[in-house]
């Protein structure tokens, strides 16, 4: 036996398990998802370390990922700076935007 081919087999079975989750992801019913996106962004905003933060980092959602568009509004109206990663096909993901000292 090689020794990769365990691996082989790992990543296989990754990518299988992440089709299947995917699929289930962008097969549920719309409103579930909202919901669901709803809850997650309230169980963010109430952690203390959240709520002690002035500077947060998220990324901004699309298709049928977790909704950040309430958390990224929550952050703005709270006074906090939220940052997004910049991903171009090639590059390294980096932060938009500069937190400022003192904020």
């Amino acid at each position: 036996m090689r020794a990769d081919s365990g691996l082989t087999g790992l990543t296989e079975a990754k990518s299988a398990l992440r089709t299947t989750v995917l699929g289930r992801r962008d097969a549920m019913d719309a409103g579930a998802r909202a919901a669901l996106s709803w809850a997650i962004t309230q169980d963010i905003v109430g952690l203390g370390v959240y709520r002690r933060s002035r500077v947060v980092m998220a990324y901004v959602s699309f298709g049928s990922e977790y909704q950040t568009d309430a958390f990224i509004r929550h952050a703005l109206d709270a006074g906090n700076m939220p940052l997004s990663p910049a991903a171009m096909p090639g590059q390294v993901a980096r932060p938009r935007g500069t937190a400022q000292p003192g904020r």
